[in-house]
């Protein structure tokens, strides 16, 4: 999940924290917002998306992503949307310093999902909560400390596998409540959209920031 997402994390953008000039990148592998910044902390909320399936294996992860680019590692927290065998498959899963755990929520589409991070010397939190039900059924997985060595972060889609599998027709998907170090996206200083591309296709658009600077869209347009 992470490692292909941050294959997108070639920062592209001009003007000063706050008053950001977004440029859209062409990423092999994600669809979303990056911000380099250390963050400690981290929210999002979706809903899962009806997929429409066939013969083809294939789908996303949208996920919360802290990169390390000096180690190479990476710790994150998403779902698997995914098409095996003609079906449509939901899986939550948490990344830690690379090392993956895979949750046991049973989820379906239209299960409102609020994923978080949060990491500090010593201990790292990932929790996957699924809120469609008054009691929200939730997940936390807990591991070493990274705080203080992450120097990016990114929101949004990521391709599955490397190489990736093929995108899924999933409609539209919109993050929302997407804050780091308890920021919103547009408040925390300057990042870069990055549109997914297969070659010179365009397969996953990511939309504009909401009024909120908490919120967008991501939208299927070509497997």
């Amino acid at each position: 999940m992470v490692a292909a997402a941050t294959a997108g994390l070639a920062m592209s953008w001009t003007g000063s924290a706050g008053a950001a000039t977004l440029a859209h990148t062409h990423s092999p592998s994600f669809a979303g917002y990056e911000i380099t910044v250390v963050p400690t902390t981290a929210t999002a909320a979706f809903k899962l998306p009806v997929l429409v399936c066939t013969s083809v294996n294939g789908g996303i992860v949208p996920s919360l992503d802290f990169t390390n680019f000096t180690t190479g590692e990476f710790t994150g927290v998403g779902v698997f949307v995914q098409c095996i065998n003609g079906t449509p498959t939901y899986g939550a899963l948490a990344e830690i310093n690379d090392r993956f755990s895979y949750l046991s929520q049973t989820l379906n589409p239209g299960d409102a999902i609020r994923v978080s991070l949060s990491t500090s010397a010593s201990r790292t939190t990932v929790t996957v909560a699924d809120t469609t039900r008054k009691s929200a059924v939730k997940d936390s997985v807990f591991g070493p400390g990274g705080g203080g060595s992450f120097t990016g972060f990114s929101v949004g889609d990521s391709t599955i596998g490397s190489p990736s599998e093929p995108i899924v027709q999933f409609g539209k998907l919109t993050i929302g409540q997407a804050k780091v170090n308890g920021l919103s996206l547009a408040a925390a200083g300057p990042n870069s959209i990055s549109d997914l591309y297969s070659g010179s296709t365009l397969q996953i658009r990511t939309g504009a920031l909401s009024a909120s600077g908490t919120s967008f869209a991501t939208t299927f347009v070509h497997t």
